[in-house]
């Protein structure tokens, strides 16, 4: 057996849509407004995009076509989301879910993001994140899953 031991954060959303993925954390502050093409930055392959409101469909569109490695969000409208996924998200939750890239809702279906988890995020811009969006509501529930890399204090500090 192997032992992996890794300094880090931990965060749990309320739904996740699609599979697992890891890149840079990259944060898209518009508020709790919701986010659009104008406000995607040119490049965005191989980043984990952050926002703390809710997504708009030509958003998701455009981060597909730039390789957007996964998605965060505060949440997202299931029409929405039912324009973007093969399958009906309310039917399927979790990894069965054909999609572009892992779409993790930390709020569920309305509202922004909660504040101090949206500064765990600022907070971290930059840092490699690992995102799990498997969802199992029934028996042995499973939240998806955000993990934060970070490098570990020094001796003798207090994290």
């Amino acid at each position: 057996m192997c032992e992996i031991q890794v300094y880090g954060e931990e965060l749990q959303g309320a739904f996740g849509y699609g599979g697992e993925s890891s890149g840079t954390l990259r944060v898209i502050d518009c508020g709790v407004k919701r986010l659009t093409m104008e406000a995607l930055p040119a490049e965005l392959s191989g980043k984990i995009v952050v926002t703390a409101g809710v997504v708009a469909a030509e958003a998701l569109e455009w981060m597909k076509q730039q390789q957007v490695l996964g998605l965060i969000c505060g949440s997202l409208s299931p029409t929405i989301l039912r324009e973007f996924c093969p399958q009906d998200p309310l039917t399927f939750l979790g990894s069965r879910m054909t999609m572009p890239f892992p779409i993790i809702l930390m709020n569920g279906w309305r509202g922004a993001m909660d504040k101090q988890v949206w500064q765990i995020f600022q907070k971290h811009q930059g840092a490699l994140v690992s995102v799990d969006a498997e969802t199992q509501l029934r028996a042995n529930v499973i939240r998806p899953r955000i993990l934060i890399l970070l490098t570990p204090p020094e001796e003798g500090m207090h994290p």
